[in-house]
């Protein structure tokens, strides 16, 4: 996999895909964060600098929208985060994930 620069991104509880990073970037997914965790907008954008997607120009497609009746949700637009990803406490604490 090292060789080639190839990535594994779990699909779901069953399911993994191996592809490359500039692949995994166009692989786009809307999630919902809660922000009354204690994680704020900027530490969420700090800990997802891994999963900006890219558009065919290389230009990032990442968007962060503050819901407007309930300012303690936030919509995102990420790529896939890599099985590696799921192990960096600062993501997960980000996306909300609590535990193993």
């Amino acid at each position: 996999m090292e060789d080639h620069a190839l990535e594994l991104i779990p699909l779901d509880g069953k399911t993994v895909l191996l592809t490359s990073d500039p692949v995994r970037r166009t692989i786009e997914r809307v999630i919902a964060v809660r922000l009354d965790q204690g994680v704020n907008v900027d530490d969420i954008q700090a800990a997802l600098r891994g999963l900006v997607p890219r558009g065919p120009d290389l230009r990032s497609r990442f968007r962060l929208l503050i819901l407007p009746k309930n300012e303690n949700i936030a919509l995102i637009r990420i790529c896939l985060p890599t099985l590696a990803g799921f192990r960096d406490g600062e993501l997960k604490k980000a996306l909300g994930v609590v535990g193993e």
